[in-house]
């Protein structure tokens, strides 16, 4: 509580003056057009409380018994320990899944024992609910080993005296949060006690140091542009503002601040609503912000409202454009290539902005995704949302009619289809950007090529994060690199991180069936690659052909230079092609004759990218004659069913 006080004033001026440099400033903007009192004067109402029975009885009847299926199987549950030898294993071996393996499993125990007990309403699950509580309350610390370096102690074991916000002390508040929302009273039947340590934690962790600091960097307060850190953090802090702050001007001083750190995010974020990040971090950006947008409209009585602003359509619509076919999405940066997306989170999101198109994703994501499961971080609120969007979702039949062709000229990614009614022929994404992208990988000029909704050329994404991905050797992980990606390695040198290192000379046209996009690419490369210019173009012919052109000029032949493309699936040479032999489908790849092919099986370990691939993958090198300096070198694809 000092803590609080001493930096309350200090905190309200920061908030102003970083209002008055804001670029869009459109959470703001509509905070002040609301009205801060709607929000601190009005009772917090999105959900229907545990007696309120109505809607919690409308809930279709197999959907109440999954719910309760699932839930009975944590009946006397033993609430496991979250050792400090197992936390200590980020520091010592870089291994950072076994703690939060854990630590996930305990906050979605919590979560399904939760919205089975509203479901049921018996009080079969309220002694669960108390131990995880209780068990949660008295957890050293709520974020992950990973995350420790916000203290100011660094890596090792948590300083309990300095509490810091990561995503997962944010999600693990907000699991308590919506606990205290729909069961406080029960638990208060029980012991007071409990509902008082839950406000107390919740204060000491979460409130307090978010309202008191500002050098938490997903915040904004800085020079580093902001991530999915940001909105995925504040959905889960203005949950626990709305819910459990009880001061009112500490309450005012909070929403003031979270929309202040909006800004920060929607401000960097380009117009054309393009993640960087990619698709799967898109549930916890564009996805989070859309969390954040309404627990704002609910918490302001359904008047805080920006749903109709072009950027916050865009931000949307964007994943449906970067969807291929079934699970797979592109998966440029750290993204995964199957992944699942939340069918209630793109559904409402659809709902909001009027889009058929991304209110269909969201339903045929619930009726037809390949994994029952998806990947929510043991986040209870969206959860909550499904159920009582299950009606929506299974009576939803408008058909999806995505356009062929989207262009994002900010983020600068292509993607394209031969048609747009099934997954037949040919989709191809194509990127510029930068090597200094959230979650880089040194790409630029990096394409993929599936086929009838099946991979082809691919890109690899990223192993499961050790402490080594987001270390100063991120680079030397061989999935980072431009020589594992469907780029040109030049003179033996690859792509360099840095925002210097980007694509430049952009140039895309439509017309008809055929797409052209075009770029220079020799400014991804460092000086050492010997490079004096490096056009890349892409010609996509409908269903007939994608054609990828090398336009380049070297001031010496001095190493080794090839054009790397990586396979899903098997390849050969053929009669002087490259053949790729897909499920049901074979690609044919007529290149130069300057190149000489050369086919390296790469088998695969890691369990994230077993999901996407299976047991290997392939490295195609098409080799470029030593001797050349300048020339032009066309790789032709063609395609058919098999």
């Amino acid at each position: 509580m000092t803590i609080r006080k001493s930096f309350f004033v200090v905190i309200l001026g920061l908030v102003y003056s970083s209002l008055l440099f804001s670029q869009r400033s459109l959470i703001s903007h509509e905070l002040s057009r609301v009205g801060i009192d709607k929000l601190t004067s009005a009772t917090f109402h999105q959900f229907p409380h545990y007696d309120e029975r109505d809607e919690w009885n409308s809930i279709p009847q197999a959907y109440r018994e999954k719910i309760i299926k699932n839930a009975d199987k944590y009946i006397g549950f033993e609430w496991p320990t979250l050792k400090a030898s197992l936390f200590l294993e980020y520091s010592k071996t870089g291994n950072r899944s076994n703690y939060q393996d854990v630590a996930e499993m305990r906050r979605e125990v919590l979560g399904t024992l939760l919205i089975a007990e509203c479901i049921e309403h018996k009080g079969r699950y309220l002694n669960d609910l108390l131990n995880g509580v209780w068990a949660t309350c008295e957890q050293s610390y709520w974020g992950y080993p990973a995350h420790l370096s916000m203290q100011k102690k660094t890596y090792g074991l948590p300083d309990i005296t300095e509490p810091t916000v990561d995503l997962f002390a944010a999600e693990t508040a907000s699991v308590i949060a919506w606990i205290y929302y729909f069961l406080g009273d029960k638990l208060d039947s029980i012991s007071p006690a409990i509902t008082e340590r839950m406000l107390i934690e919740t204060d000491r962790r979460i409130l307090a140091p978010n309202l008191a600091r500002t050098d938490f960097w997903w915040m904004g307060f800085d020079s580093r542009t902001v991530n999915n850190w940001n909105p995925w953090i504040v959905s889960n802090w203005l949950t626990c503002v709305l819910i459990m702050e009880k001061d009112k001007k500490k309450k005012e001083a909070s929403l003031k601040k979270i929309a202040t750190c909006l800004d920060h995010f929607l401000d960097d974020y380009p117009e054309d609503g393009g993640c960087d990040e990619g698709p799967t971090y898109w549930n916890r950006a564009g996805g989070s912000l859309y969390d954040c947008l309404e627990l704002f409209y609910y918490g302001s009585d359904k008047d805080f409202n920006i749903y109709q602003h072009p950027l916050v359509k865009n931000i949307g619509s964007y994943i449906y454009k970067v969807h291929i076919a079934d699970d797979y999405y592109i998966d440029f940066a750290d993204a995964s290539a199957k992944m699942n997306v939340d069918p209630a989170v793109v559904y409402g999101y659809g709902e909001r902005i009027a889009n058929d198109t991304l209110m269909e994703l969201g339903a045929w994501a619930f009726r037809d995704q390949t994994s029952e499961d998806y990947d929510n971080n043991a986040s209870v609120y969206r959860p909550l949302m499904t159920v009582f969007k299950v009606q929506d979702l299974q009576k939803f039949s408008s058909p999806a009619r995505p356009n062929r062709v989207y262009w994002l000229p900010q983020t600068q990614v292509l993607t394209a289809r031969s048609a747009t009614k099934t997954n037949d022929g040919f989709f191809l994404g194509a990127q510029g950007g930068h090597n200094n992208e959230s979650h880089n990988h040194n790409d630029v000029g990096n394409f993929i090529v599936y086929y009838d909704g099946k991979p082809a050329l691919i890109d690899v994404g990223v192993e499961t994060y050790s402490a080594k991905t987001f270390s100063d050797k991120r680079y030397e992980i061989w999935t980072m690199q431009s020589a594992y990606h469907n780029c040109p390695t030049v003179n033996g040198v690859m792509q360099s991180p840095g925002r210097e290192f980007a694509a430049k000379d952009l140039r895309y046209s439509s017309s008809g069936s055929n797409v052209m996009l075009s770029m220079n690419l020799e400014n991804a490369y460092p000086k050492e690659a010997g490079i004096k210019t490096w056009k890349r173009s892409w010609n996509f012919t409908g269903n007939k052909s994608v054609t990828v052109t090398d336009d380049f000029s070297l001031s010496e032949a001095k190493g080794e230079t090839y054009f790397t493309l990586m396979s899903a699936v098997p390849v050969e040479v053929q009669n002087g092609r490259m053949v790729i032999l897909g499920d049901g489908f074979r690609l044919n790849i007529a290149y130069d004759k300057n190149l000489t092919p050369e086919i390296e099986p790469i088998p695969i370990t890691d369990a994230r990218l077993k999901n996407s691939w299976g047991e290997k993958i392939f490295r195609i090198k098409f080799h470029l004659k030593k001797s050349i300096t300048s020339g032009k070198v066309i790789m032709k694809i063609t395609g058919e069913k098999m």
